[in-house]
């Protein structure tokens, strides 16, 4: 009957899900035909079968929605910019369920040794030769019952000659795991490619970075003005960043990388502009002290050969757990920070000089200047819990050299 023929596809197309729901439909068909069916007009057996088969997907849907569950879900690489030459990727995935990758970009340069798993597991990714002279990127999702995780990588255009990242830049703090956050390294657009623009540490939830890590010397400063091209950062989905077009009201778009350290040319300043290098910057902090204080590491940067600079916006305290939002240009909620920090490491020939800065995101007053709230680098990392400038020893990031720092 075509009827019975409609229940068997329904059946093996997996709507209803398991044998014992299967039994109980084939024993309700037959007695609905026995009993009812066979005595109904033709209009109104059709309204009755569309009837039965809705309560069907109905009761379906339902049962597979309560299937799903919210599980731990972490993943972990060593680098995420790949070199141009062909090569191999280690990725961990720690999760006690069931996983799957998914290419949301659908590229074809990249494969997986396996694209789903259960448990904990160590897979190997594998990138082709990149030939082309542009540096291609790849937003993969691994997704454990209703948690997924983005990931994104990159790999050097063929104009880099090879160059390896290897993630461990002096001025990038110790590698720290917060959920939802991704740590990206931007290298200078065009021919200088070859040198390292920036490292975010990037709260995809929160909307903001947790710190900016930069180097600065007079190759990177030149006599380009500000482009005030605010766009969204093209490494991180749109969807993961506040939409800061028009600015923030009663707030600054405040830079963690400030415009005025990129000035070599006019690509490189754009990139300052990205908004996930923005917060919510309280407007007489960010054009008074603030950028005072960024003037003055311009200032002690000539005097040494390389300054490394951490800048950071910290939404919590360590006695006070709670976050506060601001809204964007749509209406959607990012976080406020409560305050923000510096933390400087000056290179001069084999020796090297610490600093650090914590300033409250509020009004400081009218009589306030940024070496009023100068602390040594082993306090901001008690304050932060970040580690700074690893490569140092303590001794070095707990003292405060005033003839240096003047």
């Amino acid at each position: 009957m075509f009827s019975m023929k409609i229940l068997n596809s329904f059946t093996s197309n997996n709507v209803v899900q398991n044998r014992h729901q299967n039994f109980i439909l084939q024993n309700l068909y037959n007695i609905i035909v026995a009993k009812f069916i066979h005595s109904m007009p033709k209009i109104q057996f059709v309204f009755f079968i569309s009837v039965f088969f809705f309560l069907i997907i109905s009761c379906s849907q339902n049962e597979n929605n309560t299937d799903a569950e919210e599980v731990p879900l972490n993943l972990s690489m060593d680098t995420t910019r790949f070199v141009a030459a062909e090569g191999h990727a280690s990725l961990l995935i720690e999760t006690p369920g069931t996983w799957e990758i998914k290419e949301a970009d659908n590229q074809s340069w990249i494969s997986f040794s396996s694209k789903s798993g259960n448990d904990t597991m160590k897979i190997q990714i594998h990138f082709e030769k990149n030939s082309s002279s542009s540096e291609r990127f790849a937003q993969l999702v691994v997704s454990s019952g209703i948690t997924t995780k983005r990931l994104y990588v990159s790999q050097k255009p063929a104009s880099d000659g090879g160059y390896v990242f290897n993630g461990n830049y002096f001025e990038m703090p110790k590698d720290t795991t917060i959920e939802n956050c991704i740590k990206l390294t931007r290298f200078l657009p065009g021919a200088r490619s070859y040198m390292r623009n920036y490292t975010m540490f990037y709260d995809t939830s929160m909307k903001l970075a947790y710190w900016v890590a930069y180097p600065l010397h007079e190759n990177y400063i030149g006599s380009t003005s500000r482009t005030e091209e605010w766009a969204y950062d093209p490494l991180i989905l749109s969807g993961y960043q506040a939409n800061l077009f028009g600015g923030i009201s009663g707030y600054d778009r405040g830079h963690q990388l400030p415009s005025a350290d990129r000035t070599y040319n006019v690509a490189e300043n754009y990139t300052t502009f990205y908004f996930s290098n923005m917060t919510a910057q309280n407007s007489v902090l960010n054009q008074g002290i603030w950028v005072d204080l960024e003037n003055q590491i311009r200032t002690w940067t000539k005097n040494c050969d390389t300054m490394y600079v951490v800048t950071g916006a910290m939404i919590k305290t360590s006695t006070d757990n709670s976050v506060s939002y601001v809204l964007d240009k749509v209406g959607a909620k990012f976080a406020l920070p409560k305050y923000y920090f510096k933390a400087l490491a000056q290179k001069r020939g084999s020796n090297y000089y610490t600093i650090a800065y914590k300033i409250n995101n509020a009004n400081p007053g009218s009589s306030a200047t940024f070496t009023s709230f100068q602390m040594n680098v082993s306090q901001l990392e008690k304050e932060t819990g970040f580690t700074f400038f690893p490569a140092l020893s303590e001794t070095i990031k707990g003292e405060i050299n005033t003839s240096i720092w003047k």
